[in-house]
């Protein structure tokens, strides 16, 4: 019988597979030239967004090939300090994107471009679309080496496939891509939740069991569970979320799932496949995951209910997942999830709604104390207009707002928002001149921030604790790997630059009036340049400006050996 569950099981992952497709296969190469080893995989629950790619390791190192997967041209090339760093985009005929991120250095033709635009624009980071066909590229053609640039943590290349028609990102493991994994699923935790038709939490009240694994299958410790009544919602039912993650054979990292099914008393009522999710809708994942769990415990919680206002794509059933149950409901619970070679773990447990009253409190999501997700609501408190539009809350919550000198609160920092709320303050004191160097932060996040009409504005797509700062502080620059009164044997020179409030916006070199590229590294506060080719004494000259304009000029003699 378990053969045969595998074998339908697989028959399914394959039929989605070449569901989720829909384009001519090709049988891509890969994208390095040294064994592909995952530290991180499609759909994996990050911070507002799902993982879009896949990460392949490096050996700790930068510099290794990275390789086109398939013949095709350069559509976009983009340098940036954070994001995906150096990153390469290659439309293939099939209809694909292939995507090349963290890159240590572009090779060939492309560098060669790269470098004339940078150049020509005075700036290091570019963001450029050659014509189709400008710059062609073969199977298989080492493109660039990998790196750790932009956000990255550690030296690894960040790989991912998109649909080149709607930008997409596609589940790379579902073409052709394989990996040896004989490893199933991990399930940690349950939990419960009392949900409304729509299938929002209606209680601050959950139930979290541990489960352990019984002869193959995920359980509790005790035979059964008990819930009172009471904490149902009366016009909903309950939801459940697992914390899961997918074990690999050949590293030890955690990777994310690819689908569910949750069964009750033999019926599935809901399931979930992640096959593709577009960048639009990416940020969703607060929706779908225990964002409070994931922020606060750094759990992996996929929920197995869905509000009416989530438009994933990975949902299967038409349905959002609510349990419909009465006092005395025994319920079988049967939950699976699996990765996309098909090992799969199960979970079983029996559920008692039990006749035993606790006077759980449930939230009158109706009340107008709450702003809904479809409502557009404009907060006008003291000297803020604070404007909620519609789309902006996953759930309906209570929005408290506190003012205060120089500093307020909008809700909390444990509430998340998918689009970004609008913040006017009237200010009508602040002379023109400085007008500039004030600016909100957001849980100390820098917000950028204009000033018209007497008001300073932003959007932030993050609520908790706001304050008004202002920033008339030059940032620091300092060389840090040579002495100005000494020759300079080295091929590459560094400083350290540094803003302490607002942070770095631009930073220029010029060598005797002419302009030099440099790289910034945000991670380390440094610009490093590469003066190879550089000989004699020249006057240097660095200019570093932060984001409220104030600015920095570092200029000295110094002899290049």
């Amino acid at each position: 019988m378990i053969k045969k569950e595998i074998f339908f099981l697989l028959t399914l992952i394959v039929f989605s597979t070449v569901s989720a497709q829909q384009k001519p296969y090709l049988n891509y190469g890969p994208p390095l030239d040294i064994p592909l080893v995952f530290s991180a995989n499609f759909g994996e629950l990050r911070s507002n967004h799902f993982h879009m790619g896949v990460d392949y390791k490096t050996k700790g190192v930068q510099g290794v090939k990275i390789l086109a997967i398939e013949k095709g041209y350069i559509a976009r090339v983009k340098v940036s300090s954070f994001g995906y760093g150096k990153v390469i985009y290659i439309n293939h005929p099939n209809g694909v994107t292939s995507v090349y991120a963290h890159c240590s250095k572009f090779l060939g033709e492309l560098d060669s471009i790269v470098s004339k635009i940078q150049s020509t624009e005075q700036n290091f980071e570019i963001d450029y679309y050659p014509q189709p066909n400008e710059i062609k590229v073969v199977k298989g053609q080492n493109i660039a080496l990998s790196g750790n640039t932009g956000s990255s943590t550690a030296p690894h290349l960040h790989f991912e496939l998109r649909d080149t028609k709607s930008e997409t990102a596609l589940n790379p493991l579902l073409y052709g891509f394989n990996i040896t994994d004989h490893k199933s699923p991990i399930i940690n935790r349950l939990k419960l939740y009392s949900i409304t038709e729509q299938g929002y939490i209606s209680s601050n009240k959950t139930y979290s069991h541990n489960l352990l694994l019984k002869n193959g299958t995920y359980s509790t410790e005790e035979k059964y569970l008990k819930i009172p009544f009471d904490f149902i919602n009366k016009n909903g039912g309950i939801g459940i979320a697992i914390d899961t993650y997918d074990p690999y054979d050949l590293s030890s990292n955690k990777l994310g799932i690819y689908g569910s099914d949750l069964k009750i008393n033999d019926s599935s009522i809901f399931q979930m496949r992640i096959d593709s999710v577009s960048f639009e809708d990416t940020r969703y994942i607060n929706s779908h995951k225990d964002y409070y769990e994931f922020s606060t415990n750094h759990r992996h919680y996929h929920k197995s209910f869905k509000t009416d206002v989530n438009p994933l794509p990975i949902y299967i059933l038409n349905n959002n997942g609510k349990i419909n149950c009465k006092i005395g409901d025994t319920l079988n619970l049967n939950y699976s999830c699996y990765d996309t070679k098909g090992n799969t773990s199960k979970c079983a447990i029996k559920i008692i709604i039990d006749d035993l009253k606790t006077e759980i409190p449930q939230n009158n999501l109706a009340s107008t104390d709450y702003i809904q997700p479809n409502e557009n609501k404009i907060f006008s408190v003291g000297k803020m207009n604070i404007a909620f539009t519609k789309g902006t809350l996953y759930e309906p919550e209570i929005i408290k707002i506190k003012e205060g000198v120089n500093e307020f609160s909008i809700g909390s920092r444990k509430i998340p928002i998918q689009k970004p709320v609008h913040i006017q303050l009237h200010q009508p004191n602040i002379p023109f001149l400085k007008a500039s160097s004030y600016y909100f932060t957001v849980n100390d996040r820098f917000l950028t921030t204009s000033y018209k009409n007497d008001s300073l504005t932003t959007f932030s797509k993050y609520l908790g604790d706001f304050k008004i700062r202002q920033d008339t502080i030059n940032p620091t620059i300092k060389p840090r790997n040579f002495t100005i009164n000494k020759p300079l044997n080295s091929n590459e020179i560094t400083w350290s630059i540094f803003d302490y409030q607002s942070g770095i916006n631009d930073y220029d070199l010029f060598i005797d009036g002419k302009w030099y590229l440099i790289e910034y590294e945000y991670k380390n506060n440094s610009v490093k340049f590469n003066c190879t080719g550089i000989k004699g004494v020249k006057t240097v000259k660095m200019i570093v400006k932060d984001n409220c304009n104030n600015k920095t000029e570092w200029q000295e003699e110094l002899n290049f050996q």
